[in-house]
């Protein structure tokens, strides 16, 4: 995934996008596969894997991230941009993962904020 040539993916805030995305949506688990308006609002739903993908992608593409996290943020997108995790059930150690993948990205830029600003 690349932002090159798509002018209206350049305008995204990907960090402000992820920190949406694991804020809004629950870490909850259901006992079945759930998808459309029966997902709710849940990390369980693959669209939510996509799309917190897709902003990681953006960020590591950016070249923004400390290269200790960015390669771990690409050992993720690798783990679960995969047809094998979107044909299973999500479980609650994934979305585990997810979200210390995404505080370890939101804590790098949060840093590099702080230190811009010093």
């Amino acid at each position: 995934m690349t932002r090159i040539n798509h002018p209206e993916w350049e305008k995204i805030d990907s960090f402000a996008e992820l920190k949406d995305l694991q804020d809004s949506y629950s870490d909850d688990t259901p006992d079945k596969m759930v998808g459309g308006p029966e997902g709710g609002l849940s990390k369980v739903r693959k669209n939510w894997w996509t799309a917190i993908i897709g902003n990681i992608c953006f960020i590591i593409e950016d070249g923004v991230l400390p290269k200790n996290i960015s390669n771990e943020a690409q050992i993720f997108v690798e783990k679960f941009n995969t047809e094998e995790f979107y044909q299973r059930q999500t479980a609650a150690k994934d979305i585990t993962e997810a979200n210390n993948i995404i505080n370890k990205i939101l804590k790098a830029q949060e840093e590099s904020l702080n230190q811009k600003a010093a």
